[in-house]
C-alpha cells in the first residue's frame, strides 16, 4: 500500500496506517468543504484521536479529490479517493467550519487544477493533488537557521527527525508573493525568525522544482546582487547559473549570496569571498567561494574561483578548481 503525502504529514500517515489493523484510532466528528472546483475539492476533516501513546483530543486534516487522486486507498482517517495534504489543527471551541476558515488562506489555487500549501514546507502541485514539488527550508545551510534547542530524543544523540523544530510557532516560515506558471515556473518570497542573518529569502525554479534557486536578502549587510554572480561566465563560455544547473541532481538547491565574507579561515585577509551553497535531495552539499576584487560597493570585477568543499555521504574533501566538482558530483 503506497500513500505519497507531503512532507510533515508522512510521519502521521504512516502512525494512521500501522494502528488501522488494530481498530479505529480516529473517531470521525465532521467535515467541511472549503474549495469545490472543478478539477479538485478541499475540505477539512475534524476526528477525535484516540492512538496509543499519542495525544488525545479533537484534530483535524486537510484533504484533496481529484482525478488524479481517486485510486488512493482509504486508510483512517483519509477518505476513499482523497489525499492527506496535512494537519488543520483543532480545538472544542471552533466548529470544523471555523478551522476552514482560519486555514484556507494557506491553500492557493492557480488555474483550476494548480495548488499551493504554504506549511512549513511549500508544495506545489501542478497536476491537481496527483503529485507534489516542494520546497523545504530545513534544507537552507546550517549557519542559515539560528537553531533551537534540541531534546536528546532528536538525531544523531536520538533517532528522531527534529529538522522542523525550527520552524514552529512564530518561526514558521511566511510564503508572499507566490506566482505560478502553467509552465511550472514559481516564484516566491519566504521570511522566518528562524532564519540567521538573513531578513528575507527570494526563491524561483523554472524547471518545476528541478533546481530551486534562493537569493539572499541580508537587508544593511547587502554588499552584491546575487544576478551579478550567476552570469560569471565558467568553464566553456557557460554562465555559473547554467553550468550548476546542468551538472546537480534533480531537486537541488543553490544559494546566491548578497554579501561577501572573507575568503578562507583568515578573517584578517584582504580577500574578499562570495560564497555560492548548494545541496541535493540525498543531504550532500557543497560550497564555492569566488574572490571578488575592486570595492564592494562597485559591480562584481573580475570574479576568480578561490575555493570549495564538497560533502558526500558525510565525507568531505578540498575542491581546487571548479572542474573538480564536475569530477566528484553523482552522473546526472
Amino acid at each position: 500500500m503506497n500513500i505519497s503525502v507531503l512532507p510533515g504529514a508522512c510521519l502521521i500517515s504512516v502512525l494512521y496506517l500501522l494502528l488501522a489493523g488494530c481498530g479505529q484510532p480516529n473517531e470521525r466528528l465532521d467535515e467541511h468543504l472549503f474549495y469545490d472546483g472543478p478539477q479538485l475539492q478541499l475540505k477539512v476533516v475534524r476526528y477525535y484521536r484516540n492512538i496509543p501513546f499519542s495525544q488525545l483530543g479533537e484534530t483535524a486534516v486537510v484533504m484533496c479529490r481529484s482525478e488524479n487522486t481517486r485510486d488512493f486507498p482509504a486508510a483512517d482517517p483519509q477518505d476513499k479517493g482523497w489525499r492527506i495534504l496535512g494537519e488543520a489543527g483543532s480545538n472544542a471551541n471552533h466548529s470544523v467550519a471555523e478551522i476552514a476558515e482560519r486555514m484556507k488562506s494557506d491553500y492557493q489555487v492557480f488555474d483550476q487544477r494548480t495548488l499551493a500549501a504554504s506549511l512549513q514546507v511549500l508544495n506545489i502541485s501542478f497536476d491537481a493533488c496527483g503529485h507534489f514539488i516542494g520546497w523545504d527550508p530545513a534544507r537552507l545551510p546550517k549557519a542559515m537557521i539560528d537553531a533551537v534547542k534540541r531534546p536528546d530524543s532528536c538525531a544523531p544523540q536520538g533517532i528522531a527527525d527534529c529538522r522542523y523544530l525550527d520552524f514552529e510557532g512564530d518561526r514558521t516560515p511566511r510564503y508572499s508573493d507566490l506566482q505560478v506558471h502553467a509552465a511550472k515556473e514559481v516564484s516566491f518570497t519566504a521570511s522566518s525568525a528562524a532564519f540567521n542573518g538573513v531578513q528575507t529569502l527570494q526563491v524561483h525554479t523554472s524547471d518545476s522544482g528541478g533546481l530551486w534557486h534562493v537569493d539572499t536578502l541580508s537587508g544593511d549587510l547587502r554588499e552584491l546582487d546575487p544576478a551579478m554572480l550567476k552570469t560569471l561566465s565558467v568553464s566553456g563560455g557557460a554562465a555559473l547559473t547554467d553550468w550548476l544547473a546542468a551538472l546537480l541532481p534533480s531537486q537541488s538547491m543553490l544559494i546566491w549570496p548578497d554579501h561577501l565574507a572573507p575568503c578562507g579561515t583568515d578573517s584578517s585577509s584582504a580577500a574578499r569571498c562570495a560564497t555560492v551553497h548548494f545541496n541535493d535531495i540525498d543531504g550532500n552539499n557543497g560550497e564555492l567561494n569566488f574572490a571578488i576584487s575592486g570595492p564592494a560597493e562597485n559591480a562584481i570585477s573580475e570574479p576568480a574561483f578561490h575555493s570549495g568543499r564538497y560533502t558526500q555521504d558525510q565525507q568531505s574533501r578540498s575542491l581546487g578548481s571548479l572542474q573538480e566538482l564536475a569530477e566528484v558530483l553523482p552522473r546526472r
